[in-house]
């Protein structure tokens, strides 16, 4: 038999957690200064780059453009890794979505509320947790590798990667707690 108190800190515990990373995710994709690029980059023959985000980049008078805008953005930035860490920032939003539903609407169908139940929501979240760090891959672009340059160049964090670090860091510790559960109750056959 499933304690009902297990059930609220379900509800409360891994959930708070799961909520916050949500949340952190989100502002990391959206905003349009995940990554500072050197001495501002020229994204193409219109545009110099001051900072970098997953859909957008910020000008260097503060103007923000989405991608999408201009067709003409220098494929050298969008090469195939910048497009993986897109794809991948898309993967920990529908990840991240899915948890939230199973979260909010499992606890309310006793039949499904069980170990089982927070193993697989465990498991969820750890890749979650993996999508969203693979959302760093931006790091390994051309944009931030310059081949064409002698010295080299190195992109730095701004406000969008330190959220994308913490909502990472959030997913961790909220598959953590979910499979804990799974753990501690490992008699419970999930009725009530």
């Amino acid at each position: 038999m499933i304690d009902i108190e297990k059930d609220r800190l379900f509800c409360c515990g891994p959930f708070f957690f799961v909520l916050v990373a949500f949340i952190l995710s989100q502002i990391a994709s959206k905003r349009c200064q995940y990554l500072s690029v050197p001495d501002g980059t020229y994204l193409n023959a219109r545009y110099l780059a001051s900072d970098v985000g997953i859909w957008c980049f910020t000008m260097e008078g503060g103007t923000t453009v989405t991608y999408s805008e201009d067709g003409r953005i220098n494929e050298s930035v969008c090469d195939g890794t910048f497009r993986a860490a897109q794809g991948f920032s898309v993967a920990s939003t529908a990840l991240g979505a899915i948890v939230i539903i199973v979260m909010v609407l499992v606890p309310c169908c006793a039949p499904l509320s069980g170990p089982r139940m927070y193993g697989g929501v465990g498991i969820l979240l750890l890749l979650t947790c993996l999508m969203e760090g693979l959302t760093f891959l931006m790091l390994q672009s051309e944009l931030c590798t310059c081949p064409n340059e002698p010295n080299g160049c190195a992109c730095e964090l701004t406000t969008g990667g330190n959220c994308g670090i913490a909502a990472a860091v959030f997913w961790f510790v909220s598959a953590l707690l979910s499979c804990g559960m799974a753990k501690a109750d490992p008699g419970s056959t999930g009725e009530r």
